[in-house]
């Protein structure tokens, strides 16, 4: 039996790992997907960072820092051109 702690981050995961899909889609047109996710609890500041490349390259590496109560954007990086147009974002030039 899952406990309530247990099923609280999956819902946290879940709800902020689509508001990540949809903020590369709407922002890049880029379909990504996230695949590891740290979820920091209350006392530390409520964010989940999220891993993952862009659909179709997994070498094309981004990650998320998202506030899950707000769901703001904290940091994140993303592949070189991504980040013309967002300033929270650095590109990565680690390969």
């Amino acid at each position: 039996m899952e406990s309530d702690s247990n099923k609280n981050e999956a819902e946290i995961i879940e709800k902020v790992r689509e508001f990540g899909v949809n903020y590369f889609k709407e922002r890049y047109d880029a379909d990504v997907e996230f695949t590891e996710f740290n979820v920091r609890p209350p006392h530390i500041d409520r964010s989940v960072g999220m891993q993952g490349h862009i659909v179709g390259d997994e070498e094309q590496h981004i990650y998320l820092l998202v506030n899950y109560v707000t769901y703001e954007v904290i940091m994140g990086t993303a592949p070189v051109g991504f980040t013309d147009s967002h300033p929270n974002l650095k590109e990565d030039s680690v390969n």
